[in-house]
């Protein structure tokens, strides 16, 4: 997508319209958690500012500016003017929700200025400087033997939210998923899972559930799920892939996943949780199969279902009294397909309520 400006005003200093297309609309709902979230954080507000949800917020703002750009983009604008966003409460059926709008006028607008600016005008401040090239000094030492980094440059990686370092954070991330030895490792773990609130979330998207999907390593796997709930970083369509694979395991991870929120929806979710729904109801096969037996006092033989770890068991068993799985490979405390399904319908039937609203 080419780059679109963005402006409140009516008219671009240095600018000449040359042509209005269309007023375009976008409409962004806020997840419910968002709400909670906010709710139970006032305490961290009320101390001084709150980055996660400073962030949340401006996840919020920029997905509605985001969806504009595209339609201006489509039509082959190449500016929006008059460009407001307005946050609306709505609700119903028990429901409560935030929506935020934002609209504006596509334009095709032209260049007629050009600024030059000497080089011998510009100045950087000391400290800029510094930590420029000390992130540059780090991302050439990352690769040679016993390199070790250190806490204050973990803490300048992350305020400087390069995604440059996805990998390498996440290695680091990968070997602090056991006990701490001291508070040392504890605040560089901390900083880990912060970064992968600050990069840009489709960079940190693709490095989560990569992993989730190669990965193995169960506590490894439960701080990637702790985060993706934590920072709203669910993402569709790799839960998709985690469903496509042929292992029960990752297949469970996506139900993990899938009951988590994302920070905010679009009308074009509501086919995507519809997609996904179907897909669920494939996904999870019965593994067992039913025999029969005879009965301890009596030769008439009855029906018996054998699970995948091939131990027998009655009809009224639930639960395999062997391996403790349903037929389906679930054990009693996981989350069942089911329980997925009704989630994302409810969920869909709330998006699109909300919208006809609008």
């Amino acid at each position: 997508m080419k780059k679109i400006l963005l402006t409140t005003t009516e008219t671009l200093q240095g600018w000449e319209i040359e042509s209005y297309l269309k007023p375009l609309f976008s409409n962004v709902v806020v997840g419910a958690g968002f709400l909670s979230d906010i709710s139970a954080g006032f305490t961290d507000l009320f101390g001084g500012r709150s980055n996660s949800y400073e962030k949340k917020l401006q996840t919020v703002n920029d997905s509605a500016l985001q969806i504009l750009q595209s339609k201006a983009s489509e039509l082959g604008a190449n500016c929006i003017i008059g460009l407001k966003v307005n946050v609306h409460q709505i609700s119903g059926k028990n429901v409560q929700m935030f929506m935020v709008s934002a609209y504006g006028t596509a334009v095709i607008a032209k260049s007629i200025t050009t600024i030059k600016t000497s080089n011998s005008l510009k100045e950087i401040d000391k400290s800029t400087v510094v930590d420029k090239a000390t992130l540059i000094k780090l991302l050439n030492n990352f690769d040679k033997e016993n390199f070790q980094l250190k806490l204050n440059d973990l803490q300048l990686i992350v305020d400087n939210k390069s995604s440059e370092f996805k990998n390498y954070i996440f290695k680091k991330l990968k070997n602090y998923t056991g006990e701490f030895e001291d508070e040392a490792q504890k605040e560089a773990e901390r900083l880990c899972v912060e970064y992968f609130s600050v990069i840009e979330a489709v960079d940190a998207k693709s490095v989560i559930y990569e992993a989730l999907i190669r990965e193995s390593y169960e506590r490894l796997i439960s701080k990637l799920l702790s985060i993706i709930k934590a920072y709203d970083l669910v993402d569709y369509e790799y839960c998709i892939k985690l469903l496509n694979t042929n292992t029960l395991i990752k297949k469970k991870i996506a139900l993990k996943a899938l009951v988590f929120n994302k920070p905010s929806y679009v009308i074009e979710d509501v086919i995507e949780l519809k997609k996904i729904i179907e897909i669920l109801k494939t996904s999870f096969p019965d593994l067992s199969n039913i025999s029969t037996k005879k009965g301890f006092l009596s030769s008439n033989e009855k029906e018996v279902w054998v699970c995948a770890c091939n131990k027998t068991n009655d009809m009224e068993y639930t639960y395999c009294t062997n391996c403790s799985n349903d037929k389906y490979g679930f054990k009693e405390d996981e989350i069942k397909p089911i329980t997925v399904i009704n989630e994302l319908n409810n969920k869909a039937l709330a998006l699109e309520e909300l919208f006809r609203s609008v």
